[in-house]
């Protein structure tokens, strides 16, 4: 039975995502959602797999500006090394990259050359 006042830990990344980007999420379960969020960026960093991708790239829009930035490195090592041979096979991820460099407009500010990933394409 779920109690009233303390959500349960989100099953889904949708629901991450929403509830980090609600103004009604109180501060302490905000924390936690932040916590999280930046284990996924770590996992998927440190694990890069293509099944990761689209969740990962989920995040971005309500990443903290450090979490913002270790998300994009993560994409950025992995658009470098699946494409060594100058070629991108994986649409998806390219894809997932555009969409979270769109989300650097705002508040986010990108702390990172882009100049390897873009003489990998």
């Amino acid at each position: 039975m779920r109690q009233i006042g303390h959500p349960s830990r989100p099953l889904l990344t949708d629901d991450l995502v929403q509830r980090l980007g609600s103004t009604g999420t109180n501060p302490k379960e905000r924390k936690a959602l932040e916590a999280l969020s930046r284990e996924m960026i770590k996992i998927f960093r440190d694990e890069i797999r293509l099944s990761y991708v689209p969740e990962a790239a989920a995040l971005a829009p309500v990443t903290s500006n450090s979490s913002y930035n270790d998300l994009l490195l993560a994409f950025n090592n992995a658009m470098i090394n699946g494409t060594a041979d100058g070629k991108i096979l994986e649409l998806e991820l390219l894809n997932r990259f555009i969409f979270i460099l769109h989300c650097a407009e705002g508040t986010k500010e990108v702390e990172m050359e882009l100049g390897h990933v873009m003489r990998s394409v």
